[in-house]
């Protein structure tokens, strides 16, 4: 799925850092697994998502230290459970420039309807325990304001329903608005299912390409 992101990037001298190499793709653990883990890690008071946010920001901070490595130009993107680690990793991160997030982002309350008929309604993974209680998802992608972003969700996702999509880019464009950066926040809403196909990919580097050069 990836050999389209893969391609562009190794052929427009980008350097490539994947946090799930591809042949661990192959064997990786299902997402029933993942809720597993994270739920274990919760019972012993700790949190998988947080390790995970903490990974990504280390990861971030090798890849600025490489000499061959324009410190100043480091993006990252990612869809599905990557897109969430994209934009928090965004949010947390000053070393990353501009994001790229595909099909994840909604509101809590959305999120946890029931209304939507959806597959799934949150989970371990990705619960930081109590920050809800002073931010919701797009509180917490809007810090990355005023970076260039690219959002991308479709009409099909089943796991991310329009009307919670729709919610969150509002509500992340008022800070984007406020930071006089609008113009960098793309928020697009595809005829898609939770997917990252060619065309997508496409768009993902295009974005990349005009703010990394």
């Amino acid at each position: 799925m990836y050999m389209v992101l893969k391609n562009f990037l190794l052929t427009t001298v980008f350097l490539l850092l994947s946090a799930v190499p591809a042949e661990a793709q192959k064997t990786s653990e299902t997402p029933q697994k993942r809720e597993v883990i994270a739920g274990n890690m919760m019972m012993l008071g700790r949190d998988l998502c947080g390790f995970m946010h903490y990974d990504d920001i280390a990861s971030t901070d090798f890849l600025a230290t490489l000499p061959y490595v324009d410190k100043n130009r480091i993006g990252c993107m990612g869809c599905s459970m990557g897109a969430y680690r994209a934009w928090m990793l965004s949010a947390l991160s000053d070393k990353i420039k501009v994001g790229v997030s595909v099909c994840w982002m909604v509101t809590t309350d959305v999120q946890m309807s029931t209304a939507d008929k959806k597959r799934e309604y949150g989970g371990f993974a990705n619960c930081l325990p109590g920050l809800r209680q002073y931010l919701d998802y797009p509180d917490v992608a809007s810090i990355a304001a005023p970076k260039p972003m690219l959002f991308i969700d479709g009409t099909e996702d089943h796991l991310f329903p329009v009307r919670g999509v729709k919610k969150a880019f509002e509500e992340m464009h008022e800070v984007w608005k406020s930071q006089g950066a609008d113009d960098k926040l793309d928020t697009e809403i595809w005829d898609i299912p939770h997917s990252c196909h060619k065309d997508v990919q496409l768009k993902m580097l295009h974005f990349l390409d005009e703010y990394l050069k």
